[in-house]
């Protein structure tokens, strides 16, 4: 049996299907996935037959017999061994003996690879096969990919429920075969609009502080569980993520929250940790000012990737850092309005020459909670929808991909090809054949500072 696939390009690749397999057989496929699950004994397991770069995995049929595993949950395996009659052996895992090793996630690229599945019962399963996989690119080509905004509200000022939220929606985003997916400013664990509607600078005030403390418990550390709870999600999905988060600082900084994006890779964890350089306006009542650490891209498949923290879009100097850093596609992500994305998203894609992706939260005054010290006195206010949006893709000539999404709750998707960055470029290269570093002389300290240094 051979894996049955689309045309390049596409991400879904799967083994079994109805259209292979016969009602027994697929049958006997869900059993297999349900020995699978039982002796992985509680280890994360992906969904769906989507891997990028090469990785695959077993697709249980649709079947009227295993109602039970229509989530298709799998687990890949690399192997280099095939049987001649293009089955598999696989030892018995029904009693918990399978070989449970996470397949190899190296950057090897998208050469030719083997894949298994351990199945069930000591037996020659005919309804499971090794598929061989070819790059999808020609050589020429930069390669292309599949980004996503989440538009979402949070759990707000509830750390755990809200990482919950972010899991799940990597799961999705995982199933439609994105590569790359960024959430909203602190949409872990929320943004502090009550500044705006409750006279936030109000020295002393003793309502302010009862919120104040009540944000930075609400906040989440760097080395903190939720953070590690994501990297193992993105690392079992094989998805980059960027998630905007309140970030409270260690240390020296204990009572002080940053607004921090958190670049997150499938294979390496953490990679950035960009504090936010210059609160805006009431911010400044609230967050810590950042420093120079996080201004880097990351390598995401062929692409350089940056990103930046609302309003400090709009710094021609934070934008020039990460353009001279390589930076093919921009992330920006925003609490929500989309006044904010509909001219910048488009305006940073055009100076760039780069994938411009804007991702906006939503909040109403019924997401926070009724304990929250200062919520009657939002009450009183008579707001209702409090960010609403604005979630929007744009391509390196300035055009719309996807316009400024309002009011909806979803995962804004696009395929992008890599290779119009270049083309753009022809016209204009910022930090390139555009630039004048004879005149102009530009320094970026990366350093991440503290209030002070220990010696000795």
């Amino acid at each position: 049996m051979r894996v049955q696939h689309r045309e390049p390009g596409e991400k879904l690749w799967q083994v079994c299907s109805r259209d292979v397999l016969g009602e027994s057989d697929a049958a006997l496929a869900g059993q297999v996935f349900a020995d699978v699950g039982k002796s992985l004994g509680g280890q994360r397991q992906n969904t769906l037959g989507v891997r990028k770069q090469g990785l695959t995995g077993v697709r249980q049929g649709d079947t009227r017999s295993c109602p039970e595993q229509q989530r298709l949950t799998y687990r890949a395996f690399q192997s280099s061994q095939l049987l001649a009659d293009g089955r598999l052996r696989l030892p018995e895992c029904g009693r918990g003996t399978a070989d449970a090793a996470r397949s190899g996630r190296g950057d090897e690229g998208p050469e030719q690879r083997d894949l298994k599945v351990w199945g069930h019962n000591d037996s020659l399963c005919p309804i499971l096969a090794i598929g061989r996989f070819q790059s999808r690119q020609p050589a020429d080509s930069v390669g292309s990919m599949r980004i996503a905004a989440a538009q979402a509200r949070p759990v707000w000022l509830d750390p755990v429920a809200t990482t919950s939220k972010v899991t799940a929606w990597l799961e999705t985003a995982s199933r439609d075969g994105v590569d790359l997916i960024a959430f909203p400013e602190t949409f872990l664990s929320g943004y502090p609009f009550w500044l705006e509607f409750t006279n936030g600078s109000a020295f002393g005030d003793p309502v302010q502080k009862k919120a104040y403390a009540a944000y930075l418990d609400a906040g989440i550390e760097a080395g903190g569980p939720e953070i590690a709870q994501i990297t193992e999600a993105a690392r079992d999905l094989d998805i980059f993520v960027y998630v905007g988060t309140t970030e409270r600082g260690s240390g020296p900084a204990r009572g002080t929250i940053y607004c921090s994006l958190f670049a997150i890779d499938p294979r390496k964890g953490v990679v950035g940790r960009h504090r936010k350089l210059v609160p805006t306006y009431e911010e400044k009542l609230i967050w810590g000012y950042g420093d120079g650490y996080g201004l880097r891209t990351h390598q995401v498949g062929h692409a350089r990737v940056g990103g930046l923290n609302c309003w400090e879009n709009w710094m021609p100097q934070a934008r020039h850092a990460l353009y001279a850093d390589g930076e093919d596609i921009h992330v920006s992500v925003w609490p929500g309005n989309p006044n904010n994305t509909v001219d910048l998203a488009r305006f940073i894609a055009i100076e760039g020459r780069v994938w411009s992706l804007a991702a906006c939260g939503l909040l109403a005054i019924d997401d926070v909670p009724p304990d929250f010290p200062l919520r009657p006195a939002l009450e009183e206010t008579g707001i209702t929808a409090i960010r609403r949006g604005g979630s929007a893709i744009a391509a390196p000539d300035g055009s719309w991909v996807v316009e400024p999404v309002l009011d909806e709750e979803r995962i804004i998707v696009a395929d992008i090809d890599l290779d119009m960055v270049r083309a753009e470029r022809l016209a204009l290269d910022s930090t390139g054949h555009s630039s004048r570093p004879d005149v102009f002389r530009v320094t970026v300290d990366r350093s991440r500072l503290d209030a002070a240094e220990f010696a000795g």
